[in-house]
C-alpha cells in the first residue's frame, strides 16, 4: 500500500491532483482544512490536506493472492454496523485492511484502530459568549435544547439569563418558552424582525442571552441576511446549529451547505435516545470541521444533556461501545 499526503487550496484541486499523480486506483482516504503560516497567528494561508492510498501493483500474481487475508467477519459487521454512505464505508474497510496488513489480528484493535485513523472528533465549549443562538431545521427540538442550556448555565454557571425567540411563525413555540422563562425565573422576549437583535441585545442587561430561531426547511432556502449579518458581525455571539441524529445524511451535508456564509461555533446534536444507530454522527466526525458542542439524550430538562469531550464521541462508537444511540 503506497499512502501519500497532498496539499492544494481547494478540495477540488486535490483531487485532480490526485489524479494527476496517482491515477484513478488510488482511494483518498481522509481529507481535513488547515491552515499554515503566517505572524503570531495573523495571516495564516487556508488549504486542504488529503491523505492518499494505492496498492502497489506486481507481476508476482498468484503468490500475492496467497497472501491476501479477509477481514475478520466481526470487523466487518461493525463496520456495517455505522450504516455510513457507501463512499465512507470503502475507505473504513481500506484502512481496516492496511491495519491488518501490517499485523494486527485483534479484531476490537482492527476496528477500534480504523477509528482513531479516519475520525477527527472536535468540540468545543457552548456558552464562552454572552448570545447563544442556535439555529436548525424544524423538529429537531431548538427549544426544549435552549431551556436545558438556560437550566445548566442559571443553576450550575450563576448567570442571569433572557430569552429571545424569533419563532413567531408557531404560537406554540412562544408559549413553550414563555413557560420555560416562567420556570427559570427570567425574562423573554419576542422579536418580529431580525433587525430589532441588535438594538434589543444592547439594553439587555442578563449575563447570557439565548435566541430561539424559526425552524425552517433548510433543504431549499437559508436564514435571513438580517440574521445572518447579526451573527456574524458581532464579537459576543455564538451560532450553534442544532440536528437531529435521526435525520439522513444527505439531507444534513444539504443543511451545511445553505449554512456556508453563516459563521458557526459549533453544532448541537440532538435526539440520540431515538435512534437505534449512530451512522450521522460517524458520518460528521469524518466529513465535518465543525465542532460538536453539545449531545441531547432526551425530553427531560435540564437533565438529557451533555457535552461529551472529542474522546466520548468515539467511544459511542468503539467495538463493543454505545452504538445504539442510548442516553450518555
Amino acid at each position: 500500500m503506497i499512502i501519500k499526503k497532498i496539499k492544494a487550496p481547494t478540495y477540488e484541486e486535490a483531487v485532480e491532483e490526485v489524479k494527476q499523480s496517482m491515477g484513478e486506483r488510488a482511494v483518498i482516504l481522509h481529507s481535513r482544512s488547515m491552515k499554515e503560516g503566517g505572524w503570531l497567528g495573523f495571516f495564516q494561508k487556508e488549504f486542504v490536506q488529503v491523505t492518499v492510498g494505492m496498492m502497489e501493483e506486481t507481476n508476482k500474481r498468484a503468490p500475492e493472492k496467497e497472501k491476501t487475508s479477509t477481514l475478520p467477519v466481526s470487523v466487518s459487521r461493525q463496520i456495517d454496523q455505522l450504516e455510513v454512505t457507501p463512499a465512507v464505508k470503502k475507505r473504513l474497510l481500506l484502512t481496516a485492511k492496511m491495519i491488518q496488513d501490517r499485523g494486527e489480528t485483534d479484531p476490537q484493535r482492527i476496528f477500534n484502530g480504523v477509528l482513531d485513523a479516519t475520525l477527527k472528533p472536535k468540540t468545543t465549549k457552548l456558552g464562552e459568549k454572552r448570545i447563544v443562538c442556535l439555529a436548525g431545521p424544524t423538529g429537531v427540538g431548538k427549544t426544549t435544547t435552549l431551556a436545558k442550556i438556560a437550566a445548566k448555565a442559571l443553576y450550575e454557571d450563576g448567570k442571569s439569563l433572557a430569552f429571545i425567540t424569533l419563532d413567531t411563525y408557531r404560537i406554540a413555540a412562544v408559549e413553550q418558552l414563555n413557560k420555560y422563562s416562567d420556570i427559570l425565573g427570567c425574562p423573554c422576549y419576542v422579536v418580529y424582525d431580525p433587525e430589532e437583535l441588535d438594538a434589543l441585545c444592547e439594553e439587555i442587561a442578563a449575563d447570557m442571552i439565548l435566541i430561539d430561531t424559526a425552524g425552517d426547511n433548510y433543504l431549499h432556502s437559508t436564514l435571513s441576511p438580517q440574521l445572518t449579518q447579526f451573527l456574524n458581525n458581532r464579537s459576543d455571539v455564538e451560532c450553534h446549529l442544532t440536528l437531529s441524529l435521526t435525520m439522513k445524511t444527505s439531507d444534513v451535508h444539504r443543511i451545511f451547505t445553505q449554512f456556508r456564509d453563516v459563521a458557526l461555533h459549533g453544532m448541537i446534536l440532538t435526539k440520540k435516545d431515538e435512534t437505534r444507530t449512530l451512522s450521522l454522527l460517524a458520518e460528521l466526525l469524518y466529513q465535518q470541521s465543525v465542532p460538536i458542542s453539545g449531545v441531547t439524550t432526551g425530553q427531560t430538562v435540564p437533565n438529557d444533556i451533555c457535552f461529551p469531550h472529542a474522546e466520548e464521541l468515539i467511544k459511542w462508537l468503539r467495538f463493543g461501545g454505545d452504538q445504539h444511540g442510548s442516553s450518555a
